[in-house]
């Protein structure tokens, strides 16, 4: 009797093993480091053959909601949130939880006790004040190869932040820590202007173009974005004044996430450095993450990358430098 229970129990555990899907919501497909991470996945997903559901939520929080909350009113148990707005986890984790649910977030780290308060949660991503501490250690790099930004030999260097949204934990994280690297560095700068995109390359553009209205060129002397897109948008702005298109005229600009276009424009010597933010690792260790808490697996870590304090998988920046 108990064999046969036993065995019963190995088929159902099986059957539901074999018929579980992921299912997959993104904050906004447009976001071109999303695109990178949904293009890894897709391949994933037809390499393993798995059955994988995707949904986009267009930058709105609500749509996102519902999505999660029809996806699991259709029984789906493994969930991979990109989430619109961290603020938001708790809303996310409460489906979640009613639904016995495996949630793991991913990109986007949502606030560390919301996570605590579920056991199946966890996070899947890459630590913001790394990107910022590699991002001031590779613009360090780059002056010790190039010489002092200090153009009008001032003693200061006039900076340009171009941030990502106020309420995204992280713009001022990575900002706060490229920062400090050039404060600790001893490097003198003054922020001649800082302002707030939504991570675009539309909301780059529009922020140069008006950093530029109000300041002359020749005394912009170095520009540090919070993410590729808005660094390339910023690019283009410098390029219809005649900057950064290969010659003489050149602003040093840095991003984060090494996304293909920005790795062409470091190539290409438009931008000269960005951190690598590996799009393809995080949707590997995101998929397999889920598919080895459907087996239930006592984990310590996947493929390669611990799993730390709160249920937390961070992986690794990488500077990128012509």
């Amino acid at each position: 009797m108990k064999l046969a229970l036993l065995a019963l129990a190995f088929i159902s555990a099986s059957v539901f093993a074999e018929s579980a899907h992921i299912d997959v919501f993104y904050y906004n497909q447009a976001d071109n480091f999303i695109k990178e991470v949904k293009s890894n996945i897709d391949v994933i997903k037809n390499e393993k053959e798995l059955i994988l559901h995707e949904f986009d939520a267009s930058d709105n929080t609500y749509e996102q909601l519902l999505q999660i909350e029809t996806a699991i009113s259709r029984n789906g148990r493994l969930l991979a949130v990109n989430p619109v707005d961290v603020n938001n986890a708790t809303a996310v984790i409460d489906m979640a939880k009613k639904a016995d649910a495996y949630l793991v977030f991913f990109n986007r780290i949502p606030d560390l006790h919301a996570l605590d308060s579920y056991d199946k949660a966890y996070y899947v991503g890459s630590d913001p004040r790394q990107a910022g501490f590699y991002q001031g250690e590779a613009i360090l790099e780059y002056m010790e190869k190039h010489g002092s930004f200090d153009k009008n030999k001032d003693g200061a260097i006039n900076l340009v932040l171009l941030k990502g949204p106020s309420n995204h934990q992280d713009s001022q994280t990575r900002t706060n820590a490229v920062l400090k690297i050039l404060h600790d560095a001893k490097i003198n700068y003054k922020i001649i202007e800082s302002n707030t995109g939504n991570w675009s390359y539309s909301s780059g553009f529009e922020m140069m173009t008006n950093a530029i209205d109000r300041n002359k060129l020749e005394d912009i002397e170095l520009i540090i974005s919070n993410n590729d897109a808005m660094a390339l948008g910023a690019i283009n702005a410098l390029q219809l004044n005649d900057y950064n298109n290969g010659n003489d005229k050149y602003i040093p600009i840095f991003g984060i996430d090494a996304i293909k276009e920005a790795k062409d424009a470091v190539s290409k010597g438009f931008l000269s450095g960005t951190v690598n933010n590996d799009a393809q690792k995080l949707a590997i260790v995101t998929i397999d993450l889920l598919e080895a808490l459907n087996t239930n697996a006592q984990l310590s870590e996947i493929d390669g990358i611990k799993i730390e304090d709160n249920r937390l998988l961070n992986i690794p920046y990488q500077r990128y430098l012509k």
